[in-house]
């Protein structure tokens, strides 16, 4: 479509007869609207063109979507009728002694500045009607339209939208803090302790810190705080004590915030693990001693930290912090806005459309819909908001004039991708972080879906690796091969695998002689970083795995067996993921070891090529060990539900709990509850047991014990081929063990239990192909992430273009001067 030539009409001039023939003929089509209805008032259907944008977004008074203007003639029903919004902000004269934020909080005293305080949003509505060569856009006060055209305009005006996007014009943290559950009746032990109204006597009894210091409120213990993501704050000394006094005592206040107007408190407890407050507070503190009316404040509030930790978390360690780099814009180099703990997948994104396979299918200007997409919601087609995306990110139609400045009018906000994306994960669909290479696995099987109904090549076949898994009986020497297909080499990251180990142990001996003499330890003391090679992760993950008590078809009886991973073949990308994450038994608490891993630009794998199979081998028979009668059904122990409903939930949910980690114990049932407590179902009683059998086994199964789940992904298995073990075995561990090592084609035998509709004949079927090639390769790109586990923190990627590499953190996008090669988290790989 040639631009039309827009003619104003005014609130007082006479509307043109071919326009007025328009509006009469589209009043039929206009849509009803109520509060449920869908209306995207914020974005274009195909581009993220917005209110802000310099030619204003038109928005379908029948459809209520939203086009730009150099995309209305993609509208099915163009030329319609349209509701034109055009915003811009006007920067307000704000004093130049407006004092510093003290206060983390928006439009309150000591606060920061709101959008409102800062600017003035100018907003033009009107009338969009097209006919002939030519665009009117008539005021909306004008009296010759339709009354029932201006009804439904404002009702688009008056309508949230389907985003749900408003700006947040106040946050306080005070306001959001509870009363625990635990003070009222806190337990305060008298064991003789008080604490001295001196702060420089206090210090931290596990590390000798004498800064960020918590008193716990039953315990007179002191310890300092948790290590923050940045390496900054304590030694998760109070933590620790925490957990071993049983988690009996969750209460901690932060000394030095101490006033009578309040104090920063904290609960450990798994079922609040927030700040919290403490109506008794001034009797729970003159326990040990301490006058509330006499302390001022010494220490910074965790407000105070917070606010101070965001200001500089823009460019720390990680994002390269101290370095004055040179911001980048243009086709390719298109930063995402953050739409609240959505770094994660910002960064995959980039990392992923940077591809040129992936780019070759989905980047076009205009974009390439098939009759389907254009007739389908557009919004939630997962399909266009690829294309939309990509295509955004490799031209230049979003490039900043001025690299340093961020417009709204020019903003990539990947809201509707998300969604799209997300699908039924309500994960994902939250706000809340998630793990960068979860995502990108969740991503690449939403693709695969979508592209296998449309016949588009699969993307996931650039990632797809063939891994072979000898196992061999220790008794008879049998051996089998099992197959999977990955799209991951995940490897291990240990303390152990670092070459200067011996260093480590030392300082650490000497910290701990200071300790113990009460000599001062500073709190700023650096620490040893373990050195880890990239050849001792290969190795460790290559290495010979001795696994206990797997059935042997040949020995007829449970065995030793040992298990040895290679690569069958060499995909055209490699992800590698560095295991820098663990799980401390017992607590549940991920930790991070912080490491520097010596990842090469150029890597050779060859030597990890699975061989081929020795002639002279015993091959152990397809043969499972005979299983036992299935019980009659899933009953919840009883004292289990009344131990666990002391948490607060309900007793339904309880009995669910139970079933699902087969009884085994509070802190599982517990976790279980803490995971899935966002169910639909969570609250509705347990299904009676089926006589029938006519229920799919992924229906009729319990979910994964935790501890089960942790146990065999261990071993290697990927999440969905111990889910489908569980299933397969009644939720057995040990069994599901044996199902997994006795299975040849993993995942054949997987899709057999999660999809047996669609799951491929066992007879005579063969393996899926993989691309393979020779095991060199090249670095292109990795993610990094900040923060204590990968469900909270940040995520930045580095992406090499053209011998450069490039920083993408959310929208801010520069030529990278110190690249964080050792700290990334997932790693991006092209064969040569």
């Amino acid at each position: 479509m040639s631009e039309a030539k827009r003619i104003e009409i005014g609130a007082n001039d006479a509307i043109p007869q071919e326009a007025a023939d328009q509006l009469r003929q589209s009043l039929r089509s206009l849509a009803s609207i109520n509060q449920g209805s869908k209306v995207y008032k914020d974005e274009c259907s195909f581009s993220f063109d917005s209110p802000f944008s310099a030619t204003g977004l038109y928005t379908n008074l029948s459809s209520l979507r939203s086009y730009g203007k150099a995309y209305l003639a993609m509208d099915p029903q163009f030329p319609g009728l349209y509701l034109f919004q055009k915003f811009t902000k006007v920067p307000k004269d704000v004093p130049m002694d407006v004092e510093e934020p003290a206060k983390l909080g928006l439009g309150v005293p000591g606060g920061f500045l709101t959008e409102a305080e800062k600017f003035s949003l100018e907003k033009s509505y009107g009338i969009a009607v097209f006919a002939g060569s030519s665009e009117f856009l008539l005021a909306l006060e004008n009296q010759e339209i339709p009354e029932m055209v201006v009804v439904v305009a404002r009702q688009v005006i008056e309508h949230q939208g389907y985003s749900d996007q408003q700006d947040l014009a106040q946050w306080v943290d005070d306001e959001e803090l509870k009363e625990s559950k635990y003070a009222e009746a806190l337990e305060q032990l008298d064991n003789g302790v008080k604490i001295s109204s001196d702060p420089s006597t206090w210090k931290c009894e596990d590390s000798g810190m004498t800064e960020n210091l918590w008193l716990n409120l039953s315990t007179g213990y002191i310890g300092s705080g948790r290590r923050n993501w940045d390496g900054s704050g304590g030694t998760n000394g109070a933590l620790k004590h925490f957990e071993a006094t049983g988690q009996k005592y969750p209460l901690v206040v932060k000394l030095g915030t101490i006033t009578p107007d309040g104090a920063d408190i904290y609960s450990y407890a798994p079922d609040e693990n927030c700040m919290v407050k403490d109506a008794k507070l001034a009797e729970h503190l003159a326990h040990w001693g301490i006058d509330i009316l006499r302390l001022e404040k010494t220490d910074k509030s965790m407000a105070e930290l917070e606010l101070e930790m965001n200001k500089n978390f823009a460019y720390n360690s990680i994002t390269e912090a101290g370095a004055q780099l040179e911001p980048v814009t243009g086709a390719g180099f298109i930063g995402l806005r953050n739409l609240g703990n959505s770094c994660y997948m910002n960064s995959v994104v980039q990392l992923m459309f940077d591809i040129p396979e992936i780019r070759e299918k989905y980047v076009s200007e205009p974009l390439s819909l098939s009759d389907a997409e254009r007739a389908e919601d557009p919004y939630a087609n997962l399909g266009v908001q690829i294309k939309k995306l990509a295509t955004a990110l490799n031209s230049d139609r979003y490039a900043r004039p001025n690299p340093e400045e961020i417009t709204e009018e020019l903003e990539v906000k990947p809201r509707y991708f998300k969604m799209a994306a997300a699908g039924t994960n309500m994960e994902f669909r939250s706000g809340r972080q998630q793990d960068a290479e979860a995502f990108l696995q969740h991503l690449l099987e939403a693709m695969f879906r979508m592209e296998k109904s449309s016949g588009i090549p699969e993307t996931r076949d650039l990632f797809n690796f063939r891994l072979t898994k000898k196992q061999k009986c220790t008794e008879t020497g049998g051996v089998k091969y099992l197959s999977s297909i990955e799209p991951v080499l995940s490897l291990p990251v240990s303390e152990d695998l670092a070459v200067n180990l011996d260093e480590i142990l030392s300082h650490r001996a000497l910290k701990r002689a200071k300790t113990e003499t009460d000599e001062k330890v500073e709190s700023k003391e650096e620490e040893v970083v373990p050195l880890i090679p990239l050849d001792a992760c290969l190795q460790a993950w290559a290495a010979e795995e001795s696994v206990e008590d797997v059935y042997s078809a040949l020995a007829k009886k449970r065995t030793r067996q040992i298990l040895t991973s290679r690569l069958a073949s060499f995909p055209r990308y490699l992800l590698v993921k560095l295991n820098r994450y663990r799980v401390q038994p017992g607590s549940w608490i991920p930790e991070k070891l912080d490491c520097e891993v010596d990842m090469p630009l150029e890597l050779d794998l060859s030597t990890f090529r699975a061989p081929d199979p020795d002639p002279n081998e015993v091959p152990q028979p397809e043969e499972e060990e005979a299983a036992p009668a299935p019980p009659s059904g899933p009953v919840p122990d009883a004292q289990l539900v009344q131990s666990i409903m002391n948490l607060g939930f309900t007793e339904n949910a309880c009995k669910r709990a139970a079933v699902a980690v087969n009884n085994s114990d509070p802190d599982s049932a517990a976790m279980w509850l803490f995971q899935h407590s966002e169910d639909p179902d969570f609250n509705d009683p347990l299904p009676e047991a089926s006589a029938s059998g006519g229920s799919s086994a992924a229906a009729a199964a319990p979910a994964a014990n935790p501890e089960a789940m942790g146990m065999l992904t261990g071993f290697g298995f990927t999440e969905e081929q111990v889910t489908a073990a569980l299933i397969a075995t009644s939720g057995d561990a040990e069994r599901a063990g044996d199902w997994l090592f006795s299975h040849s084609n993993l995942d054949e035998a997987v899709a057999a239990v999660l999809s047996p509709s669609e799951a491929p004949a066992a007879s005579g079927s063969a393996e899926p192909e993989v691309e393979d090639g020779p095991g060199q390769y090249k670095l292109v790109g990795f993610l990094s992430h900040i923060g204590k586990n990968t469900s909270c923190g940040h995520y930045v990627a580095h992406i090499e273009k053209k011998g450069e590499w490039i920083i993408f953190d959310d929208q801010k996008v520069a030529k990278s001067q110190n690249t964080p090669f050792k700290h990334g988290y997932l790693y991006l790989y092209r064969r040569k």
